[in-house]
């Protein structure tokens, strides 16, 4: 039957008859299944934003009670890229590590800063080499990176796959589902006229984020994970459910790179003005 013959080429990365590889299929599924995440660029400056996954949404028990620097999805690679993980996140770390090891002995062997395009590069390189190996499975993650092209002098946008290939982006990106197209078109109209104001563009992912939010938490949390006298304003707090990264070019042509904190978060939701950013995760 059919059925039985998809079961013989579901054992490892082999082709179907159709030409299908079907454990490629499955990883894209994971990658889907992660929640969606944003990246755009301004005039002058990269944004990324992204939900936690529905696991830590919907048991927030789970999430630690303050702001300790951990992050589930928004990593930085060097000092000059950002990153949002898609897909399982122990596969997304593993790769993560990967890629913080090769910014680092790029930059000790070249005495310069990796282009984000060779992050991006060799990333599709390993994620296809891992398709090509019957007894194993591709990885279940993919990437979104914003970084600061040295070369070029400017930000660059780019999403990798774990099919192996990678896709640049001009102006603005999103994966996942749960974005509103009104929401797609406000980045859209931001990105393509280069604005140079950053909080207009956090804001955008961020309303963008909040729509994903209440069409997706469910409005029950698991009791096997929750305790009864959980604090219910931890589980009702959205910054406790976005994640967000920034690249700003200043004028003397450094880059700063900042995890946004849970209080810079918050404090955008909220539409107050931002923190003072030397209380973050700069570098």
């Amino acid at each position: 039957s059919s059925e039985r013959a998809r079961r013989l080429y579901d054992r490892g990365c082999l082709f179907s008859p159709e030409g299908r590889i079907y454990q490629v299929e499955y990883a894209r599924r994971a990658v889907e299944s992660g929640g969606p995440a944003l990246g755009a660029l301004g005039d002058n400056c990269a944004v990324i934003g992204a939900l936690r996954s529905r696991r830590l949404r919907e048991n927030s028990a789970l999430l630690p009670r303050r702001d300790t620097g951990w992050r589930e999805r928004v990593h930085r690679i060097d000092e000059h890229i950002i990153c949002v993980s898609c897909g399982l996140v122990p596969d997304a770390r593993q790769l993560l590590r990967a890629l913080q090891r090769l910014a680092s002995e790029y930059r000790l062997a070249w005495g310069t800063r990796i282009p984000v395009q060779v992050v991006a590069a060799r990333l599709s390189e390993f994620l296809q080499s891992a398709t090509l190996k019957t007894g194993s499975r591709p990885f279940g993650a993919a990437f979104l990176f914003a970084g600061y092209d040295d070369d070029s002098q400017r930000f660059r946008l780019f999403l990798t796959d774990p099919a192996g290939y990678f896709d640049e982006f001009q102006h603005y990106v999103v994966t996942g589902s749960g974005i509103s197209s009104s929401a797609k078109s406000n980045l859209e109209a931001l990105t393509s006229a280069q604005s140079s104001d950053i909080h207009l563009i956090e804001t955008a992912i961020k309303d963008a984020l909040l729509y994903a939010v209440s069409s997706t938490i469910s409005s029950t949390v698991d009791s096997d994970f929750v305790n009864d006298n959980e604090d219910n304003s931890t589980k009702n707090d959205d910054s406790m459910h976005m994640e967000f990264a920034r690249l700003i070019l200043k004028e003397d042509g450094s880059i700063e790179s900042c995890i946004l904190s849970t209080e810079h978060i918050t404090r955008l939701l909220q539409n107050l003005p931002a923190i003072d950013d030397s209380s973050e995760q700069s570098s």
